[in-house]
């Protein structure tokens, strides 16, 4: 079954789960929580995170 990212389950799976050993977010029950959004976006290489509100 594909996803509206158009994504397997087991490749969502595998690379939170990677994403996850790697330090940057973590995963639980229902909840993902990103651990340091800046080095999750330079990891993928989006750039710098600007706050939407201060």
């Amino acid at each position: 079954m594909a996803s509206i990212i158009g994504a397997t389950r087991e490749t969502v799976t595998i690379t939170l789960g990677e994403l996850q050993s790697e330090g940057k977010l973590t995963v639980n029950r229902r909840q993902i929580t990103l651990k340091n959004v800046e080095n999750l976006a330079v990891s993928i290489d989006f750039g710098p995170v600007v706050p939407a509100f201060v």
